[in-house]
């Protein structure tokens, strides 16, 4: 259709809110883009003149040509549409219904985030919304409102000190938006008048045309001059509530230190207060004075009366004790305990080496049910907690054994120790000995020589548990000492940003609002039509199916009539009535046939298409979006929770659609054919509903823990069977498969509870619908008794009621379905929802990569860990064309330097530039064009090997990516039957570590980038393929491409113009070429290499008296070092020369 007013309003006035229309008009409306500034008078005349919903499609359809002109860099119809768009969205805005009106705030919204239009254009478009919504007496929701005021449906207050901040911003507002306007058009009457190509014309034209010139220039100059002054008021109002803030901060920070130490001081007197009143308890409470074998094992607790030593020393079973070994050295026996008195006391205790009488909980056998036969693994298991209680107890047995006198040494303050216990327990008191005489005690001992047996024997365990108590804290104590000691930098880690990551159930909200499910229901928008045809088939069969009961009802009465002749069914015969029903039937099967199949494929599109939305929305996310989440649980999101969505939004709708109609049609007629009995019936219908209510929210509860739980499933099952060979090496096949085992079983175990919950629900409601249906015959039959109801009647009320029932059971499961679906689809929107930190879209073209690279005081902590900085201003070039290495320790931040330039990730600080521009402001799809990468542990995907070179350029010939396979020392493809066409496997499993870093050095070449980063590129390689490869790409890159090497070889850093040296403090260590830092044996280079060649730790200074004696191999080692590096030197010199050589003879 060729362009002029009438086609572009045609255009426009058939314009619709589908994505096909709107799109079918921008593509049409771009190809004519020369015309833009006519189309988009047309359009606001056209947006002006139409209704509120046609406004909204014509807002779309300019956020359509915006965009592509944004994506296309051709600004024609963003300059067009520039000076009219505010009054256009105020326009659409003004009177519009609350959802058309939130729909323009999310296009406004998507402006912003895109940076579609300049920020002055987009703040008036933001001002002009505002003040229609302040008009209108309602708050601004979707540009966030006040940041201090509530949530509430009215403006937020603002604080006093902000509304002079407010208001000149407002002024900087107003005056910014023309001063543009003015500036150009002033811009370019200066230039047309002071073009020498322009002929002069008379002096009197000339004359005034250059007065009409100053005066443009001064009306543009005074108002430069007056958003200058505003833009001056307003920094000064920020600088004086920066200061005012900055100075409360000072005084804040001296009170939270005063009370810091205040906080402490009162700390310290407590705990003083606290010993004092504990050493004061302690004498109070002993009833006598402690022997010196007490004390000697454990130290005695505040909590438990002491008592004197009576262990007497090993005797005969029979023999009484001399008085002597009753009594410690040197101390009187001041009190004493008759054996009777202690008897009670001595208790069967259940002992706990950690001092706690806890158990552990035993699970049930009903936990997960016996799936018949035993698959190995609780055999495994139990094999290897039986190895484990051997080796065990074996080393327990080696630590406490100990020679028979250690028993007798321990007997004394074991027993003190022992029975402190039992006497605390049963509260027993010391009491003084009758006439204070030892001999008595002796008597009462001789006539209990059992009780003496016995307690001969508890001493004997009871050393033996406090020795294996005692030998368990050394080992603990043992075990502590060789633990790693945490730094300040653990601590710094431990602060984890995990605001990428997803959660687990969703957005989860306190209620499934109309929205949410509404939201949920709109996913099958696009297959409306289809669905459309499937209700009318819907329909049908479901009318067909509602005939049954008032036909079989009509047939009853008349059989129970007696009449066999002339017997006629709405005017015809009975032969003719059955044929006709038959029919009838078969065509409702056949809308039941159709109904099904249109559901089932319209259900397929739907999922098919919500996971490759899903799966190119997680594509375009972050890096640090892939640090905060697992692999698993994404792709738990892409498969079982797109199927329930899928479900919920075509086949449960359906069933649900299909219930309501049944039931509403079949209630309608129950009422027709007897309103007592329907009333009767309506009785059991509010506790039915309540329990389809409660029902449906539980199954929702349960079913997100059932798919949060089958994500962490599939992530175990991801990881590890990725990994197999390596948990094989380690025979790790038990405890992996008691992992995956116990995640099962939450998961059966939250299956067993939602079967609890449906089987409730279900036996419930199907005990009250047989109760109400016992009811109805009762009642109907009396009817019928009396003559006011046929027997055809109550027949045909009866199946209605079968009918109406099972549609009220359908609609609660189609709730309780729905509810499932809204439990999956939370998780599935908040992976829709997520934009990422880094647009892939956004930024200028980069046509090349050329020039030097800048990093100007960079500073970076990884997203996810943002305490623990990598870089700490750091500042280095790379000069355009070299081959630069960077080296330092493991953890220096050197593979962080490649994923800066890849843009992986943005600085924390600084900038990185490339030949001058920053490429935070460059578009990412571009810049990694132009940048090609070689990572340390090769990547290949599934396909051949020539799919996997031509990764980065689908379109490379056959010729390209043999001369990249070629020049990568890729020869080994020779050798394989297919050659380029040989599958790698998965993750180029077969082919091996050296093999998949040459596809990947050559995926690298074929791109023919501008930078070239090679992380460890050829530690995979032997020395003589990475001979060869090094001189390939020497050859390939010299003079035009800029190599950066992160390298730990020798021969890699030798070759490079410049080493860049980082350390672990995030900064520069030294830049250099390899002889300048080499010569300097105090560098950090040479410290590091020196590291690396000697395989240990560098000593440090001060440690050479240490190695004053230097032994004969030494000297000999010495020798051969300094003569394969004088070896080195030479050949370098040879090459150096050589590349000379090769470098005067090019033309």
């Amino acid at each position: 259709m060729a362009y002029n007013d009438d086609s572009v309003l045609a255009r426009l006035s058939s314009l619709t809110e589908t994505h096909d229309s709107i799109a079918t008009a921008a593509q049409w409306i771009m190809f004519h883009r020369r015309h833009a500034d006519r189309t988009v008078q047309l359009w606001l005349q056209r947006l002006k003149d139409s209704s509120s919903t046609k406004r909204l499609s014509l807002i779309y359809l300019a956020n359509e040509v915006a965009q592509q002109s944004k994506i296309r860099h051709k600004d024609d119809f963003i300059i067009a549409f520039a000076p009219i768009i505010a009054e256009a969205v105020s326009i659409a805005y003004k009177g519009a219904p609350a959802e058309l009106q939130a729909k323009l705030k999310r296009v406004v919204d998507v402006w912003k985030d895109r940076t579609i239009f300049e920020s002055p254009i987009q703040a008036a478009v933001e001002a002009r919304i505002e003040e229609l919504d302040k008009a209108r007496g309602t708050a601004k929701s979707s540009f966030g409102g006040s940041p201090f005021g509530g949530g509430g449906g009215g403006a937020a207050p603002i604080p006093a000190e902000f509304a002079p901040l407010v208001t000149a911003h407002q002024t900087v507002t107003k005056l910014s938006i023309p001063l543009k306007a003015t500036v150009a058009s002033a811009d370019q009457e200066y230039e047309k008048q002071t073009n020498s190509s322009t002929p002069v014309p008379s002096a009197p034209v000339y004359a005034a045309r250059l007065n009409g010139l100053l005066k443009t220039l001064a009306n543009a100059e005074s108002a430069v001059a007056e958003c200058v002054k505003a833009r001056e008021d307003l920094i000064s109002g920020l600088e004086k509530l920066l200061g005012a803030n900055r100075a409360a901060l000072e005084q804040d920070k001296t009170a939270a230190a005063q009370l810091t130490s205040r906080k402490t001081e009162i700390e310290e007197k407590k705990h003083a207060v606290e010993v004092g009143i504990m050493r004061a308890l302690g004498p109070a409470d002993s009833n006598g004075t402690p022997g010196e074998g007490e004390g000697s094992g454990t130290p005695p607790e505040p909590d438990r009366p002491e008592m004197e030593a009576l262990t007497p020393p090993p005797m005969e079973p029979f023999g009484a004790p001399t008085p002597e070994a009753l009594t410690p050295e040197g101390n009187p026996p001041a009190a004493a305990t008759t054996a009777e008195d202690e008897a009670p006391s001595y208790q069967s205790l259940p002992i706990s080496t950690n001092g706690s009488n806890k158990r552990r909980r035993v699970d049930d056998g009903d936990d997960f049910p016996d799936l018949g036969g035993d698959d190995g693994i609780d055999a495994d298991v139990a094999e290897m907690l039986k190895e484990e209680s051997k080796f065990f107890h074996a080393s327990s047995a080696h630590q406490t054994a100990l020679p028979p006198f250690s028993i007798a040494a321990f007997r004394s303050s074991a027993l003190n120790t022992q029975f402190r216990n039992p006497l605390s327990q049963t509260q027993a008191q010391t009491r003084p000995l009758q006439n204070g005489s030892v001999t008595d005690a002796l008597r009462q001992f001789s006539t209990a020589p059992r009780l003496l047996r016995e307690i001969q024997t508890k001493a004997e365990e009871g050393v033996k548990k406090s020795v294996e108590v005692e030998a368990q804290q050394e080992q603990t104590e043992e075990h502590e000492k060789h633990e790693f000691t945490k730094s300040e930098k653990a601590a710094r880690a431990a602060q984890v940003n995990l605001s990428a990551k997803l959660s687990k159930e969703g957005k989860v909200h306190a209620k499934a609002g109309l929205d949410e499910i509404w939201r949920l229901i709109k996913i099958a928008r696009p297959e409306l039509r289809w669905l459309g045809i499937a209700f009318v088939f819907l329909v049908i069969s479901s009318s067909v199916t509602m005939s049954i009961p008032f036909s079989v009802g009509r047939i009853l009465d008349l059989a129970t009539k007696g009449e066999a002749e002339d017997i006629r069914m709405f005017g015809l015969t009975m032969n003719q009535f059955f044929f006709g029903l038959g029919t009838i039937l078969t065509l409702g099967a056949m809308a039941n046939f159709g109904r099904v199949v249109l559901l089932r494929i319209v259900g397929e599109r739907v999922v098919a298409r919500l996971r490759s939305q899903l799966y190119r929305r997680t594509y375009v996310q972050d890096a640090e979006f892939f640090d905060a989440n697992r692999v698993g649980d994404l792709i738990s999101r892409l498969s079982s929770d797109t199927v329930i969505v899928g479900k919920s939004v075509t086949q449960n709708l359906s069933d649900g659609l299909r219930a309501l109609f049944s039931g509403g049609a079949g209630f309608a007629i129950m009422v027709w054919t007897s309103p007592k009995l329907t009333g009767l019936l309506l009785l059991m219908f509010p506790p039915i509903a309540v329990g389809a209510f409660i029902y449906g929210r539980a199954i929702r509860n349960v079913s997100r823990s059932i798919q949060k739980n089958l994500g962490t499933l599939t992530k175990i099952a991801e990881e590890r069977l990725g990994n197999v060979k390596t948990s094989q090496a380690f025979v790790g096949e038990v405890q992996e498969i008691g992992r995956y085992n116990r995640q099962i079983r939450r998961i059966f175990a939250l299956g067993k509870k939602e079967s609890l919950i449906a089987a409730t629900f279900f036996a419930s409601t199907g005990w009250a619908g047989n109760m109400t249906i016992l009811a109805m015959l009762v009642v109907g039959g009396s009817f019928v008794r009396s003559g006011s109801m046929s027997i055809g009647d109550l027949t045909s009320f009866m199946m209605y009621t079968a009918f109406a029932g099972s549609s009220l059971f359908g609609l609660s499961g189609f709730y309780s379905e729905l509810m499932k679906g809204v439990g999956a689809a939370s998780r599935l929107f908040e992976l829709q929802d997520r934009k990422p930190g880094i647009h892939q879209t956004v930024g200028v073209r980069v046509k090349s990569a050329q020039g030097p690279i800048k990093f100007t005081d960079v500073s970076f902590a990884y997203p996810t860990r943002p305490a623990v900085k990598i870089f700490n201003g750091i500042n280095f070039e790379i000069p355009s064309g070299s081959n630069v290495c960077v080296v330092g320790p493991s953890g220096g931040g050197k593979s962080t330097v490649a994923s800066l330039l890849l843009r992986f990730y943005n600085p924390t600080g600084g900038s990185i530039t490339i030949n001058g521009q920053d490429i935070s402001k460059m578009n990412i799809k571009s810049l990694r064009r132009r940048i090609g990468m070689v990572s340390q542990e090769p990547v290949l995907f599934s396909g051949t090997i020539a799919e996997n070179i031509a990764y980065g350029k689908p379109r490379a010939s056959r010729l390209e990516i043999i001369s990249a396979a070629r020049r990568a020392n890729c020869n080994f493809i020779s050798d394989l039957p297919d050659g380029l066409e040989t599958q790698v496997g998965a993750r180029g499993s077969q082919l091996s570590g050296g093999q998949k870093q040459r596809i990947a050095i050559a995926r690298a070449l074929l791109k023919d980038p501008d930078i070239l980063i090679l992380d460890e590129a050829t530690s995979a390689l032997d020395a003589e393929s990475e001979t060869l490869v090094n001189e390939a790409l020497a050859g390939l890159l010299r003079g035009r491409n800029t190599t950066i090497s992160i390298a730990h070889r020798l021969s890699t850093i030798k070759r490079s113009d410049q080493i860049i040296v980082l350390n672990n403090e995030g900064k520069v260590a030294e830049i250099g070429s390899y002889h300048q830092l080499a010569a300097d044996k105090e560098s950090a280079f040479s410290r590091l290499m020196e590291w690396q060649m000697s395989g240990g730790e560098v000593p440090e200074k001060g440690n050479a008296a240490s190695r004053a004696h230097i032994t004969e191999a030494e000297e000999l080692e010495d020798d051969l070092e300094r003569r394969e590096e004088e070896d080195d030197m030479d050949v370098f010199e040879e090459e150096e020369k050589k590349e000379s050589k090769d470098e005067e003879k090019r033309p």
